[in-house]
């Protein structure tokens, strides 16, 4: 019996060990090829050559300036810390180029140029997140318990077979979640995937993804406030009212990754939050 738990413990020991160097080496590989251009992202394509190397160098030299950043390349945002603020790519680069000869010759100063004017003022493509965004408990739930709870919310005609999500992330110290919305998948896609050119295929899949990308915290003001107006809802019930709210009328809070959705991704998103299986036509 000890012998065999002891193969168990070694066993578990071995997964969590093999599992930190695989989690590190993807940090470590992230951290080398941070600011190294890709031109295959659809985000990037949208620059010059010329363009995109002068973008990767202002921002190299914008983190180094002391404000931390991540770049997901695939969803075309970035993320600032610190406070922080998520960014389309999308919206970032167009804003870049606007520039002209000038940002090229001095990068570092265009790239500035640029955060200062997004981080200005939310719009369309920056979304600002607020720290310390919940308190210890609300209706039992933790930050944890209460981010799931949305989720289950945004996903639940996914769940019931409504085509159009291609995943979702959270955090819930930060106080997001994005929700992959994949209406108009390419052939190229189905056939590079085919072909096991994976690789190939997710960046064939970054022309059709757009990201949405919701701050909890105006999710969780808007609950409360219904909370204590029908405290007869249940805390499920509630936050399906306050996300289809949310959703129908586009409010304050909702960010896309290419800026603005198509009418069939903004669909696709209230079907789910909604729990319909299927579109309305």
């Amino acid at each position: 019996m000890w012998i065999a738990l002891g193969v168990v413990v070694a066993l578990i020991v071995a997964f969590f060990v093999a599992r930190s160097l695989m989690l590190g080496k993807m940090d470590s590989d992230y951290e080398k090829n941070k600011f190294v251009p890709v031109r295959q992202w659809a985000w990037e394509m949208q620059l010059s050559d010329a363009e995109e190397a002068a973008v990767m160098q202002g921002l190299e030299a914008f983190q180094n300036s002391g404000r931390s950043l991540y770049i997901n390349h695939d969803e075309g945002i970035i993320t600032l810390y610190e406070p922080t603020v998520i960014i389309s790519l999308f919206l970032f680069g167009t804003r870049f180029r606007a520039l002209g000869p000038n940002a090229l010759a001095n990068p570092a100063a265009a790239v500035k140029h640029v955060f200062d004017g997004l981080l200005a003022r939310e719009e369309p493509g920056v979304l600002f997140l607020q720290p310390n965004w919940y308190p210890e408990e609300v209706d039992g739930m933790d930050n944890n318990q209460f981010t799931e709870e949305v989720r289950k919310v945004l996903e639940s005609g996914s769940v019931a077979g409504l085509p159009g999500f291609d995943g979702w992330y959270s955090d819930e110290n930060f106080g997001e979640i994005k929700l992959r919305i994949l209406d108009q998948p390419s052939e190229a896609m189905h056939a590079l995937r085919a072909a096991d050119k994976y690789q190939e295929a997710e960046y064939a899949k970054s022309y059709a993804v757009n990201t949405m990308v919701i701050d909890l915290a105006r999710v969780l003001a808007r609950y409360r406030a219904l909370r204590a107006a029908r405290s007869d809802l249940a805390p499920p019930a509630a936050l399906r009212i306050v996300l289809v709210d949310a959703l129908s009328h586009s409010a304050p809070g909702i960010m896309w990754s290419k800026v603005t959705a198509s009418p069939l991704q903004q669909a696709i998103v209230l079907a789910s939050a909604e729990g319909r299986s299927t579109l309305q036509v």
